[in-house]
């Protein structure tokens, strides 16, 4: 252009993306809708959140067996201890619990023993008597130590039989009564044995019980929390419709508007003008 042809720019170029007629009441419709949710108020869940385990009946049942249990002890366990105890007290093997244990029939055997004995020395007495009479020595001194010395044999053999048959018996009594201790300690070890199994049983019982119970309890949670989870799904509704509406109009493609830059010639005198007509209000505006 030359000097005399200047132009300047008078006007400003303006961009505006804007929605499209056919989107704009659903823009509107959001918006109102929008502000509407915003001002519900809070609103808290009155269900149950938490299935308490006291609710149910198995688990309930499992703490009162635990706690019968746990009180009842182990009785069984309790008197085969006391049982121990009193085999301790009476452990000694005395003469009188000797007897006490001996065969009452000892006597007897003994003194069958002893009265064959004696009826063997008569008969061996009544030999020597009849051997010294053929002799001619009855009655004398050689007769009179024989018969001595056969009647010291005969005492010794009577103490012999006498001896063997309490060492029998003693020895008898002395293994029935350890035959009696080991079978009372068995027992009290199977009565003990039987008192833990008993008990052993018993908890199994409360924990399968209780297994049951805490089957029931996951059910009822699950229940609940379902039932939370719906509230949420009825609470948030409106606000996912919303955000679902508000995603799709942000894909709708958008009409900018422009507006152009004008330009106009440059004219000296209609710009002395204007400044001398600026300066002249200035001029009235001091005076």
């Amino acid at each position: 252009m030359g000097k005399g042809n200047k132009q300047v720019k008078s006007g400003e170029q303006t961009v505006i993306n804007a929605l499209p007629d056919y989107a704009r009441p659903y823009f509107e419709n959001i918006m109102e809708r929008a502000e509407a949710e915003s001002l519900n108020q809070f609103q808290p869940y009155q269900g149950e959140r938490i299935a308490k385990s006291g609710s149910i009946a198995d688990i309930a049942d499992s703490r009162n067996m635990v706690r019968n249990i746990a009180n009842m002890g182990m009785p069984e366990t309790e008197e085969a201890i006391g049982g121990i105890r009193d085999l301790a007290r009476r452990g000694q093997f005395t003469g009188q619990v000797a007897e006490d244990y001996m065969n009452p029939y000892m006597e007897q055997v003994v003194e069958r023993q002893k009265q064959a004995a004696i009826r063997d020395f008569d008969r061996a007495q009544a030999g020597r008597d009849a051997a010294a009479v053929n002799a001619g020595a009855f009655g004398g001194s050689r007769a009179a130590v024989a018969d001595y010395l056969a009647q010291e044999g005969l005492s010794q053999q009577l103490g012999d039989i006498d001896a063997t048959g309490r060492e029998a018996a003693f020895r008898d009594a002395r293994s029935a009564f350890d035959a009696d201790r080991q079978t009372g300690l068995q027992g009290l070890g199977q009565l003990a044995s039987l008192g833990s199994a008993r008990r052993a049983g018993d908890i199994q019982g409360a924990q399968l019980l209780e297994g049951i119970g805490k089957t029931q309890l996951g059910e009822k949670q699950a229940e609940l929390d379902i039932g939370f989870e719906d509230f949420l799904g009825q609470k948030n509704f409106t606000k996912d419709q919303l955000g679902f509406l508000s995603n799709i109009l942000q894909g709708v493609p958008v009409r900018p508007n422009t507006t152009q830059q004008t330009f106009q010639p440059y004219n000296p005198l209609q710009q002395a003008l204007g400044a001398g007509i600026t300066g002249l209000s200035l001029y009235r505006g001091l005076t």
